[in-house]
């Protein structure tokens, strides 16, 4: 017993001392566990956090362009209702564009809104074209990007007259302006208007002389025109239904209504507005 203490102590001394290198391993291994499984977890964390960051940043950007989209259109409709209400003698019936192709527009008015063929379609910015089919809820617009569009013109600054004739094709924007006497005075950047003669209110933007053309052995010359609208940029347009006419336009007596006629069943647009 009482010897025994001493050998007792010697004992755990010697087992403490052979012991610790494996304790030591022991906690090293357990604190390496540790510190990898901190890597993962924290890498895990990481990995949600940044895949709600993703998600919260993507929802900010739809939510900004929704933002930016709806402010542009309040932007749009705005001006639409300041051209409108600029313009009390015209009585006109706003439409949205459904389709674009091939130089020709869908809107959503037709026949049972009061549509017909011959009606004219502009912007607040200038003329876009002629409704060329009116169906039941839908009608077909023909732009300055289509054969089937002639409107009758002038030149803003000399008041030269001649017929725009759109441009057959939808790979160029340019349209042309035809039957102008070589007298006349036409030059590059004039301003082209609709005039009296035209079925549109006289003084709807049509488009910037680019160039002007001249054809040896001819008695006419033409300008080649940039439209004032691009009719594929547009969302919503107007049609024009009646326009009340002013002195100032010389198409009749005051009082009088200038409304476009519908055309004939036997004749084509294309007859209808040959010069």
């Amino acid at each position: 017993g009482a010897q025994g203490g001493p050998i007792a102590q010697g004992i755990s001394s010697l087992t403490a001392t052979a012991s610790r290198p494996f304790l030591q391993a022991m906690n090293y291994a357990q604190g390496t566990v540790t510190y990898l499984s901190s890597i993962v977890l924290d890498r895990n964390t990481f990995a949600d956090e940044r895949d709600r960051y993703e998600q919260s940043f993507l929802l900010m950007l739809q939510h900004s362009a929704e933002r930016s989209e709806l402010l542009a259109e309040n932007d749009r409709l705005r001006a639409l209702m300041d051209f409108e209400r600029q313009r009390p003698q015209y009585t006109m019936m706003p439409a949205q564009v459904l389709q674009h192709s091939q130089g020709l527009l869908t809107i959503d008015r037709g026949t049972f809104h009061g549509l017909r063929e011959s009606l004219c379609v502009v912007t607040k910015d200038g003329v876009i074209g002629i409704i060329v089919r009116a169906d039941w809820v839908t009608s077909i617009v023909a732009t300055l990007q289509d054969a089937q569009c002639r409107i009758d013109a002038m030149i803003q600054r000399s008041r030269v007259r001649g017929t725009v004739h759109g441009s057959t094709t939808d790979l160029s924007s340019l349209c042309e302006l035809r039957y102008i006497e070589l007298k006349h005075d036409v030059r590059e950047g004039d301003r082209v208007l609709t005039s009296p003669d035209s079925v549109f209110p006289t003084g709807f933007p049509i488009g910037v002389v680019q160039s002007v053309e001249y054809d040896p052995g001819s008695i006419w010359k033409s300008a080649a025109l940039r439209p004032a609208v691009d009719p594929y940029s547009v969302d919503e347009v107007f049609i024009v239904l009646r326009a009340d006419t002013r002195w100032d336009e010389l198409a009749g007596s005051p009082g009088e209504t200038q409304e476009p006629a519908p055309l004939a069943d036997n004749q084509s647009v294309q007859e209808r507005y040959a010069p």
